[in-house]
């Protein structure tokens, strides 16, 4: 109990001292291009997947709105849990609950992306917003990256999160920094969160935007 109260106290401070805004680009990004396909490497909750299709509902029946998401939900170990610097999702099952009420057409995907994302290539149509925000080690977002970008064409916006201005051995960083510049539009979004850790570490953490270039 005492822990619990503890915990609550320390997340009420942190949302007020330290609000979050990067979000609002995704929203944004719905609103500006009308977006009804919707790609989400790190579902997590479906919190967020929840807000953007209902972002999205504001232009487009649900019935017109599709929802791939992806995350190793209940397969999720400790070990990777600590080797990621991830966050415990719920279930499959539970996630798939919450999202079904929207009425959206939704696609979960369980597994590492390495192994679900490839088999996917060819079939699934161009995504209007593909959000990475999976695993937080390098490699892992490396092949995110990598598999995104065979559902882009030059509608597609892909925001990556957890861009670390003074940590590159974990995050985004040294993946947005080797994105080809000649092929693609890379930006770092100016809004600016300031996060405390659970180990009472502050990070400072932005977006990133990639969209093809014309050609």
């Amino acid at each position: 109990m005492k822990e619990s109260i503890i915990h609550r106290g320390i997340e009420k401070f942190k949302r007020t001292f330290f609000p979050l805004r990067r979000y609002e680009y995704l929203f944004q990004t719905i609103r500006d291009r009308r977006c009804k396909r919707i790609m989400e490497i790190g579902t997590w909750t479906g919190k967020r997947a929840e807000q953007m299709i209902e972002a999205a509902g504001n232009y487009h029946p649900s019935a017109n709105i599709f929802y791939y998401g992806f995350d190793l939900f209940e397969l999720l170990t400790e070990k990777l849990n600590e080797e990621e610097f991830s966050k415990r999702p719920p279930t499959e099952a539970e996630v798939k609950e919450r999202l079904f009420k929207t009425g959206a057409n939704i696609n979960l995907y369980k597994g590492f992306t390495h192994e679900t994302m490839p088999p996917l290539v060819g079939r699934l149509p161009k995504m209007g917003l593909i959000y990475i925000d999976g695993g937080h080690k390098v490699e892992t977002i490396e092949n995110d990256w990598k598999y995104s970008k065979e559902f882009m064409d030059g509608n597609t916006v892909v925001i990556f999160d957890d861009y670390y201005h003074k940590y590159d051995s974990v995050g985004c960083k040294k993946v947005v920094e080797k994105i080809d510049k000649e092929k693609y539009n890379v930006e770092i979004l100016p809004r600016r969160d300031r996060v405390i850790t659970p180990w009472w570490k502050l990070l400072e953490i932005n977006f990133v935007r990639v969209t093809k270039k014309r050609q």
